[in-house]
Order: C-alpha cells, then structure tokens, then sequence
C-alpha cells in the first residue's frame, strides 16, 4: 500500500493537505507544526478513534485532545494506491462522535469498496491489527523499546514458522481451550462437573435410601417391642384393678363394722345427756361465774393496790403571810442611811450668813433664819436616824421567822407548802372514798355469787359446769364419727365393681398410677414412631428403589468415565499443541534476531556484530572486543535507540513489509555518522516500501 495524500481537519490541522511521494518522504517542520498530529491522523483514519477511551488526570482521551481547535466538525481523507487500485478513504463526525460516519470508494469511479469498512479498514489494508501496526510498522522515539503484545507474538509465531498470517494454530488452541472448559470449569454447565454431580447425587441417594431402610427396621423393632410392652402394661393394670376391688370390699366391711361401733357410742352419749341441762343454760351459768370469778379477783387486786396516805407536811407560812413579810423585809432593807438633812441646814444657814453680811437693814433677821435653819438640820438629821435603826430591827426579826432560807426563797417556799398540804388533804379524802366504794361493791359481789351458786363454793359449781359441757362435746362427736363411718359405708359402696381377674401372670412391680402414665407414654411413642416410619418409607419411595438407582448410578459412572478419557485426550492436544508453539518460538526468534542483527551493524558501522532475541522479545548484543552479551542497559542511549530500531524495523519487515512506514522522529539521539548510515538503511528500505520519517532536525 502506498499513500497518495491525507487531508485532514483534525486537531491543530484545518482543511491541510499533505502529498506524498513514493520511497522516503522526509517531511521537515519546527515543533508545533503537526507532525504527532499527521502520525495519529493517519492511525485515527486506518483503524477509528476508540470513543470508550477516558481522559485521566495523566492522559486526554484522542476524541478529546485531537478534537479541531476550530470547532469544526473532525473529517479527514486518504488518497492511496492499494493491490493496483486508487482508492479514497473518507471519515467525519456523527453526532458527537468523531470519525463515526465511513465511506471508502475507488477514485476514478467511485464505486464503493466493500472489504473495507469502519472496523476492518486498518487491518484489511496493511494485514495487521492497530496493536501491531503501532508496535510494528509505526516507530516514535518514546515506543522504540520492543515490548511483548498478544496480536504481535501471534502474527510473528505464524508468520515465521508456517508462512501463513490466518492464526490457524491460535484459533486452535482457544478451541481446545473452549472444549476443555465446556468439559470442565468452574460453571455449573460444564459437563463434566454435571456429570461427577449426577455420580456423587446418585451415590448419596443410594447411601441415604440404606440409612432410610435401616432407620426404618430398627423403628419396626422399636414398634414391636413397644407393641409388647404396652400389653403388658395392660395386662398390670387389670391385675391392679382386680387387686384394689378386693381391697375395696375389705375395706367396705371394716367400715360396716366401724359404723355400727361409733352408733353404739353415740347413743350411750345421747343417753347422758338427756338427765343433763341444756347446753345454752349451762354455757350461760358458766360464762356468768366466770365473770364473777374474774370481777372478784379483780377486787382483791384492786384492793391490794390501794395506796396508804402519807404523813402530813410540816407547818409554814400560808403564801400570802410570806409575799407581806418579804414586802415588809424588803422595804426595811431598802432604807439608807440620812446623810443630807444637816448638811442642807448648814448650807441654808451659810446663805442667809452670806446675805445677812451683803444686805445690812435686813442682817438681823437673815441671822436667825440661818440659826433656824441650822437647827432644822439638826433635827432633821435625827429623825432620819431613828427611823433607819427601826427598819434595821423589822429585818431582822423577819428573817429569823423564815431561817435558814434566803429571803428570795421564801415566797416559793410557801408555794410549795401551801401545795403539800392541799396535795395531803386530797390523798386523805381519795383513800377514804374509794375504801368506802370497795367495801360497798365486795358486799354486792357477795350476794350475787351467793345467788348463782346457791350458796356452795364457786370452784365447785364452774367445774360442775364444764364436766356438763365436756358431755355435750362427747355427743357432738360421737354423732359426727357416726355420720361419717354412714357416709364412707355409702361411698365404698357406690365405688365398689366387678374386676376381671388378669389374662396371665404379673411380674410389673410398679402402682396404678405410673403404670398408667406409662401406658400413655408407650402410646404417644408409637404414634411418634409411626409417623416417623411412614416419613421415612415416603423418602424411601421418592428415591427411588436400590435397583433403579444403581442403574443409573452405573450410566453417570460410564459418562464420567467417558467424559475424563474425553479431557484427557484434549489436555494431550493442548500440551502437544503448546510444544509445537514453543518450537515454533525457538525457529522464529533466530530469524528476527538475524535481520535485527544485520540492521544494527549497519547503524553501527560494523561496531557491534553480535545480537540475540529472547522468547519474550528481550534483547542483547555484543560489540567486538566483548566476551560477553549485554543488556541494552550498559549501552549509551544512542546505542540504545540504535538497537531498538534495528529490531523495529527487522519486526516491521516481517510482519508489514508492504504498508508504509511511520517514523516520528526516532532518531534524535543518533550522532552524524550514524544518522548517516540510518538514512542510508532508510534509502534502502524505501525502494520496497514507503516511509514517512517527521523530523524536526535540519541535518
């Protein structure tokens, strides 16, 4: 295939053409021109724009980072010459989506070419998918080192070692892996699987119907010698019942006789009561001496507990003779001593002495008024005196009538006196009335004990009364032994029946009761049981029977036999298959290696000789003067790029050797001489296919 021109309105691109030439086309621009955006122009017409892509925080989606700057709608164009025929590639926006609509045509006709298509178009025209062509026949500078990709090992597997680009032998290999899978996976359609599942349900079947019918004969046992055991229980019972009917006539017999015994008594007790009072009479007499025994003992205590007055208080002052006595005493007390009566005549005679010197017609009569008053202090002064002595003497005498209490004592003193004495006078007359009142209700307490008793001793007449009473008693009971002998005759002889006499010995030793709860336990057994065992034959019987089982547990058996000799023989394939791959993969790398070897001396001029490839693509080399191979690693990055461009373009010839070759800029880090000689292995690659080399160098 060979590439006319491309015009493309795509990215940076508006409406730009780019006319191309057979052999090398060396297109030369600065940075920013276009060129990366030509290269994913030319892979976005060949082979679409995958719209399932997501822009990242590293990366931009391609529908997103060559979407026109212009707005425009993404279309571009491809003249090219393919198998003798011009032919025109055209794609555009739909929608939202870029480079959705399709249209491929010849050129001069117009006619449509029909094996090209949207999906198909790439892979029809240069012979290899997307993946390869950008590994393969599509070189950039960051894409130099060769890594290992699943369509590019698969074209160069059938490519070197049988000639044929079809994958036959891959298709094969996932067809195995299709069969082997249908045969066995983790599915639950697998048949296989299905199978061993329908061999282990017929075995568990088989193994559970053994464990039914075995469950189910010892259930049957259980039930027979439940079956017995109730009949035996049966059996104790009426040899119970018979037992306890004639227990029940002994019994009734000894009641009869028990019966007419407490009658007898009954009437002896009957008869002494009829010559005896009546009882009320006798509980009334009886509860009246009671009463009067407990009235007259409470006389006697009360006359026991009688206080005897004590002596009267000493004689004192009533309290109102001790408040005028202490009036008195403290009036008496409360005098002083005159000291003023002669010292004021004194002063008044001095004044008229004074006057009497200052006024002289009236000298003589001031004279006398100060001897008069002189003289009235003087007799003042002893009448005060006298006075004073005689309130000391009524002090005194006062307080030896109250000796030896203090004055202040003595109004409370009185008090308290006054307080005895009336407290004595009451004591006396209390003590007198109430011996007068206890004399009185002993006498009337007298003659009503002599009225009840008749005059004999109270003792006697209460303890008559409680041996009348205690006879009464006597006849209560009796009658009430009686009447209850009466009644247990009659309820023996309602209870009493005709019991069969028991079938066969009993040896049970346990009473009526337990043997009963027992004969229910047996019978709730058995129906539990029962509908167990009929559980049990329905499970059976939904099984299946043993023969019909073991038939089909014989058919799973030969299927999973048939079906592991069926994995067996597609494991061999698969492993014979694989050795054929991995011989195959041992002729095709020398071949590689070889033109990868070829081409990097030539880049090298001749320098480095030595080159291998291994089963993963790995490569090494060696110089001259080295004894050993090296990893790309210890070269220079020039020698790298080198390196990995001799073996690109040895797979590039392998697997595209007639679609064009994409080179953007991947020899930046070569020096002169090897550009050089790149260019000239460029030249001579060029005369049997096209190449586009994008550059920004001038050299």
């Amino acid at each position: 295939m060979r590439i006319l021109s491309m015009t493309a309105t795509f990215g940076k691109l508006e409406h730009q053409t780019l006319a191309l030439e057979p052999g090398l086309n060396v297109i030369h621009a600065p940075n920013e021109w276009g060129k990366s955006t030509w290269c994913a122009f030319l892979t976005a017409m060949l082979y679409g724009i995958d719209t399932r892509e997501r822009t990242t925080a590293a990366s931009l989606a391609d529908k997103e980072r060559y979407a026109p700057w212009s707005g425009a709608p993404m279309t571009g164009r491809i003249d090219l010459e393919w198998e003798g025929r011009g032919i025109t590639i055209e794609r555009s926006g739909k929608g939202r989506t870029p480079f959705r609509s399709f249209r491929a045509y010849e050129t001069g006709s117009g006619l449509p070419v029909p094996e090209l298509t949207a999906e198909t178009c790439g892979q029809v025209l240069l012979g290899v998918e997307r993946s390869v062509f950008l590994r393969a026949g599509f070189l950039r500078l960051q894409d130099l080192p060769l890594t290992q990709d699943e369509a590019l090992r698969r074209r160069l597997n059938a490519l070197v070692t049988t000639g044929d680009e079809s994958g036959a032998a891959d298709a094969l290999t996932q067809k195995l892996r299709d069969l082997k899978n249908r045969c066995r996976s983790t599915s639950k359609t697998s048949l296989l699987p299905q199978a061993e599942a329908r061999r282990r349900e017929l075995t568990q079947a088989l193994a559970e119907l053994d464990r039914l019918h075995g469950q189910e004969a010892e259930i049957s046992a259980r039930l027979e010698a439940l079956t017995q055991e109730a009949a035996d229980l049966e059996n104790h019972v009426t040899a119970l019942e018979y037992q306890e009917a004639r227990l029940r006539d002994q019994q009734g017999k000894r009641a009869e006789a028990e019966a007419r015994a407490a009658e007898e008594t009954y009437q002896a007790c009957l008869a002494r009561c009829g010559a005896l009072p009546e009882r009320q009479r006798l509980r009334a007499l009886l509860a009246q001496l009671e009463a009067l025994a407990q009235e007259r003992e409470a006389l006697t205590r009360e006359a026991n507990s009688l206080p005897i007055p004590g002596p009267a208080p000493a004689p004192f002052p009533d309290p109102e003779e001790a408040a005028a006595d202490l009036t008195a005493w403290q009036t008496a007390t409360g005098k002083k001593r005159p000291l003023w009566p002669l010292p004021l005549g004194l002063l008044c005679a001095v004044l008229f002495g004074v006057l009497a010197w200052f006024l002289a017609p009236a000298r003589v009569p001031l004279a006398v008024g100060a001897v008069l008053a002189l003289a009235a202090g003087a007799a003042g002064q002893i009448w005060a005196e006298r006075e004073f002595r005689e309130a000391r003497e009524r002090a005194h005498t006062l307080e030896e009538k109250y000796v030896p209490l203090p004055p202040e004592a003595w109004l409370s003193r009185a008090r308290e006196a006054e307080t005895a004495r009336q407290a004595h006078a009451q004591a006396l007359a209390a003590d007198t009335s109430a011996r007068r009142d206890l004399a009185a209700r002993q006498a009337a307490l007298a003659d009503r004990l002599s009225a009840a008793t008749g005059g004999r001793d109270l003792t006697e007449c209460m303890g008559a009364c409680h041996r009348a009473l205690e006879s009464w008693s006597e006849l209560d009971r009796a009658k009430g032994l009686a009447d209850q002998a009466r009644t247990y005759c009659q309820t023996l002889s309602a209870l009493s029946r005709e019991a069969p006499r028991p079938s066969r010995p009993d040896s049970r030793t346990e009473d009526l009761e337990t043997t009963r709860h027992l004969l229910a336990e047996n019978g709730r057994e058995r129906q539990r049981l029962q509908l167990r065992r009929g559980s049990l034959l329905g499970q059976a019987e939904k099984l299946g029977t043993p023969s019909e089982l073991r038939a089909a547990l014989s058919q799973a058996e030969a299927r999973v036999e048939k079906l592991e000799t069926y994995m067996d023989a597609l494991t061999l394939a698969q492993q014979t298959l694989l050795d054929a791959r991995a011989e195959l993969q041992r002729r095709f790398a020398p071949q590689i290696a070889e033109q990868a070897r070829v081409y990097f001396a030539q880049l090298t001029m001749g320098r480095y000789d030595r080159l291998t490839l291994g089963e993963d693509l790995s490569v090494q080399s060696g110089a001259l003067g080295e004894d050993t191979l090296h990893d790309p690693l210890w070269r220079s990055d020039g020698t790298a790029d080198q390196l990995y461009l001799a073996l690109r373009l040895a797979v590039a010839g392998a697997l595209t050797p007639h679609a064009p070759l994409i080179l953007d800029d991947p020899l930046v880090r070569f020096d002169d001489a090897r550009f050089s000689a790149a260019m000239s292995l460029l030249e001579e690659l060029a005369k049997e296919r096209q190449i586009l080399y994008f550059t920004c160098r001038e050299r």
